[in-house]
């Protein structure tokens, strides 16, 4: 079950997958290991960011070791839904596990990629 806390700044949504929403931005921090057991708290990140007004949906990659097709599928979810709600993804920073993932599948170009620290 996925921990939640009510405040304006942001919520957690798991151990492993965090939100934090300020104005019409939105960075959900994955960490750890992002599969089947995580991508639910993935989905449930970008829709709560989109439903408090975020534009803008950042998804913090640096610290996630290892991602498996369910996590990257949940990337693509991720894409498609902010792409619907009319706004705008980004992933940041993704770790040599994630990009190595992206290469390998010829997603690189699909994506807006930041390597740099945010503004």
């Amino acid at each position: 079950m996925a921990k939640r806390h009510d405040g304006e700044q942001g919520d957690a949504t798991s151990d492993e997958t965090s939100l934090e929403v300020a104005g019409d931005r939105a960075t959900i921090v994955l960490r750890g290991e992002v599969d089947i057991t995580s991508e639910g708290g993935v989905d449930d990140a970008v829709v709560e960011g989109l439903r408090r007004g975020a534009e803008l949906i950042t998804i913090d990659l640096s610290d996630v070791v290892f991602m498996g097709s369910s996590g990257l599928a949940s990337l693509l979810r991720a894409e498609r839904i902010v792409k619907e709600a009319g706004g705008h993804l980004e992933l940041h920073r993704p770790s040599r596990a994630v990009r190595d993932l992206l290469d390998m599948t010829h997603l690189t170009e699909r994506f807006t990629i930041r390597d740099a620290e945010a503004p």
